[in-house]
């Protein structure tokens, strides 16, 4: 024989009516404090991912602009070696709608004598943004103080003979 269950008491009745009404706002208040958290280590791992893209993109950049020197000749003109590797290393940036003459981008190459063989000549390809003054994101509260202040990349390669 089954048992039927009693129907719970008027005072049980009041008591889980109370508790209840107790605990109404309660989710609110986790979600209140649950949600900024969240929403930080979400817009960090965002920002994190862009300016990982971005830095690869002048990583790139760089060693373009040195693989590009590369062929031409160690006694080629300055002029010739510089138009040569900014021409290479625009071709990186420009997805991110940069070049080499943008605001707060600057390339630098130089040709001088390789280090451990003074007769070959190398070029040193510099790409540099300055992210504190020109910014990719718009900025967010608590990120700004763990974001670059520059991004930089150096390639170097030994020119032909």
């Amino acid at each position: 024989m089954r048992r039927r269950s009693r129907p719970a008491s008027r005072w049980a009745r009041l008591r889980a009516a109370h508790r209840d009404e107790g605990e109404r706002g309660a989710s609110l208040v986790e979600f209140a404090i649950v949600v900024g958290p969240l929403l930080l280590i979400l817009f960090g791992i965002l920002y994190f991912g862009v300016i990982l893209s971005f830095k690869q993109a002048v990583t790139q950049s760089a060693a373009e602009g040195a693989r590009a020197v590369a062929p031409v000749s160690g006694n080629a003109s300055t002029a010739l070696v510089t138009s040569t590797a900014l021409l290479a290393a625009n071709r990186p940036i420009s997805g991110w709608s940069k070049t080499c003459t943008s605001s707060g981008m600057t390339c630098n190459i130089s040709v001088a004598a390789c280090q451990g063989n003074a007769s070959a000549k190398c070029a040193t390809v510099t790409v540099t943004y300055d992210y504190a003054s020109h910014p990719i994101l718009p900025s967010l509260p608590l990120l700004d103080n763990v974001l670059p202040r520059h991004i930089h990349s150096t390639a170097v390669v030994q020119m032909n003979p």
